[in-house]
């Protein structure tokens, strides 16, 4: 990759890029967008330590690996790719965004150590149960709709949680949520639920917007 050094920023998207070799040159780089290629292997950033925002969105991704060394990581985004399983993400712990939608993901695991994270995205995947979320209080904003969640649980720890979305998957209750007194916005459209609301919904404090996705764009028609 015949570049000047000094870049900062490197925009390659909508290319047949298939692997990263010769990036590891560009020690300058703080954000990288490499979406809409053909790239299976994301070796060859260890030498990429200013980096903080990484844009892989629909490639060939299979596996999330090489990422050790960017502990200034503040944005990952791998949508529209073929991962199974969330790993490789230990040493992100300033990260504060992760974006992992439209995968094949089945479970939530190994995000216990991104103790800074605000924003995640981890909508239109197969997983089945919310858990493994305790230790990410700083949590604002939860992304799990078009999932096959069947029940509202494992968010007691997320006492920051402003913004949870879990439309169209297999829920069938509304409780689960007593302890989310900064809850403002809830989406839970497009899901079997049955019967009025639950007590815990009702007695949180600062709830501004109780919505449905389906109330919400009914009422924007």
């Amino acid at each position: 990759m015949e570049v000047i050094p000094q870049i900062k920023q490197l925009f390659l998207n909508n290319n047949q890029i298939k692997n990263l070799e010769g990036i590891e040159t560009l020690v300058n780089l703080d954000r990288i967008f490499l979406n809409r290629n053909q790239i299976s292997d994301i070796r060859g950033l260890d030498s990429l330590i200013n980096l903080k925002w990484l844009e892989l969105n629909e490639n060939n991704i299979s596996e999330i690996y090489g990422l050790d060394t960017q502990v200034n990581l503040l944005r990952l985004d791998i949508n529209q790719n073929q991962i199974t399983k969330i790993k490789g993400l230990n040493k992100l712990r300033n990260l504060q965004v992760l974006i992992l939608r439209r995968n094949q993901i089945t479970e939530i695991c190994n995000v216990d150590k991104l103790l800074n994270l605000n924003w995640l995205f981890l909508d239109n995947n197969l997983i089945e149960e919310i858990k493994g979320l305790d230790t990410l209080i700083k949590l604002d904003t939860i992304h799990l709709d078009n999932n096959k969640i069947t029940e509202i649980k494992g968010l007691n720890k997320l006492i920051n949680l402003e913004n949870l979305y879990l439309d169209r998957n297999q829920i069938t209750e509304i409780k689960g949520l007593e302890h989310l007194k900064k809850l403002k916005l809830l989406f839970l459209g497009f899901n079997p639920i049955e019967g009025g609301f639950a007590k815990d919904v009702m007695g949180i404090d600062d709830v501004k917007n109780l919505l449905s996705s389906y109330e919400k764009w009914k009422n924007a028609k």
